[in-house]
């Protein structure tokens, strides 16, 4: 659970400011809602403070001072009403009445629950879940003698996908490499080696670090093959390393067989069989995370829940209905973090897709990581000018606070989407830092 924060200190333990919060409780024999801030002294709506340190306050979420709301992450939540602003998507337990109130939050009851996330934990875990179980039943069928055996490596993929969230990709792998080996072990000799789990964590681990590499560094070219394909962002991800995974399985299997006097080509298609497993599943697992983190639907490409941008830094107003360019206002420069080397880049990003920039250009490795909730922690920082002809606002899809908790990162920073690719025109240039 969540409190609501009620005091702030500085580094020497002084209180710097108090904050209060209506309680779902008869205040003066009138019941107030939970969340609207008031007077922390007398707990009235008298002489509430306008100005505050810092933005998060009622059960943690961030409070939305200017238009009176609370944003809890998946919803918008009215203090004054104790109420969203749209119904909750899922029905819990049909067996609990106030799961049918779809309007409340936390069961109606902040006093015991708070909703962090706004969703359900475990429907992400449990669809993460079964793409790891199917994909490792398919990827060791050969291994597979009966139900049982069928269920354990099912098992397996499950556990690992369900926890790739939380652990990354390659932790994921890992664990499923150590667990296919236990089974492998267990099967053929009756016990478990432990060595042979160690193994088959580190090689899973690495061969996952080599295949998301290959991913990344082939995903401009591949880009355009996999959406023709498919706009989903999962079966893209699972294709590009899935095929960077069999052919470095094949040719490290392979070579492995030759050199211990087997046969290359039967080597090279278990090492394909293996390397394809654990490159296709990497790869879904990051996919989803990578939708789940940007709001879009992991199996169409589109986004999920359009968010009404926000008054920011160095970011005035966008009418949400994206009609009047006249009343957008962004500063002179924008900025794209990345892990990868733009030195040689001549344009930023890929057509078809939505390149991510940030009027934050004071970001280290760390504060870009946790503010814009990165997938890989940057390496670089490169500045754009908006004044550029080239840059096209009528290519601006939203602005919006990120809020993405899947990386494991506090989220918070601003974000623009533009839609496509930025190339400059004439003078312009595209300035590359790199940052520490």
């Amino acid at each position: 659970m969540f409190s609501s924060y009620q005091t702030i200190t500085n580094e020497l333990g002084n209180v710097v400011e108090k904050l209060s919060f209506g309680s779902c409780l008869p205040v003066r024999n009138e019941m107030e809602a939970g969340g609207r801030r008031r007077n922390p002294t007398d707990w009235t709506y008298n002489n509430v403070p306008t100005s505050y340190i810092f933005d998060r306050g009622y059960t943690g979420h961030q409070q939305m001072d200017v238009y009176d709301l609370i944003n809890m992450n998946g919803r918008l939540y009215d203090p004054r009403l104790g109420r969203m602003l749209s119904p909750d998507p899922f029905v819990q337990n049909t067996e609990n009445s106030q799961n049918f109130n779809r309007y409340s939050y936390a069961l109606n009851n902040p006093l015991k629950y708070t909703d962090p996330s706004g969703e359900i934990w475990i429907v992400d875990d449990a669809v993460l879940g079964v793409i790891g179980g199917g994909i490792n039943v398919l990827s060791n069928l050969g291994n597979i003698h009966n139900f049982g055996q069928g269920l354990a490596y099912f098992g397996v993929g499950f556990v690992s996908g369900a926890v790739s969230t939380y652990i990354s990709p390659i932790g994921s792998a890992a664990l499923m490499g150590a667990g296919n080996a236990a089974l492998a072990s267990y099967y053929s000799t009756g016990t478990i080696d432990a060595g042979a789990v160690a193994q088959g964590a580190i090689t899973s681990a690495a061969f996952a670090t080599v295949t998301m590499g290959l991913g990344s560094i082939a995903g401009p070219y591949v880009s355009n093959i996999t959406s023709s394909i498919t706009n989903s962002p999962v079966l893209q991800e699972a294709i590009t390393q899935g095929a960077m995974g069999t052919i470095g399985g094949a040719i490290g299997g392979g070579t492995m067989s030759a050199m211990n006097g087997g046969d290359f080509w039967e080597g090279a298609g278990q090492g394909a069989l293996w390397g394809g497993g654990i490159g296709f599943a990497t790869g879904a697992f990051a996919g989803y995370g990578y939708a789940k983190q940007r709001g879009l639907d992991p199996w169409t490409g589109k986004e999920l829940h359009p968010i009404t941008p926000m008054p920011s830094k160095g970011i005035d107003y966008f009418n949400s209905n994206y009609d009047d360019l006249s009343e957008l206002r962004i500063p002179n420069k924008l900025y794209h973090y990345t892990y990868d080397d733009p030195y040689n880049w001549n344009e930023l990003g890929i057509k078809g897709k939505t390149l991510h920039l940030t009027p934050d250009g004071e970001l280290n490795r760390l504060t870009a990581t946790y503010d814009l909730d990165l997938p890989r922690v940057p390496r670089y920082r490169i500045e754009i000018s908006t004044s550029d002809p080239n840059y096209n606002l009528s290519n601006i899809q939203i602005i919006r606070q990120v809020n993405s908790n899947v990386y494991g990162h506090g989220g918070g920073g601003w974000e623009i989407l533009y839609n496509g690719v930025y190339k400059p025109s004439g003078t312009y240039k595209l300035t590359v830092t790199k940052i520490w």
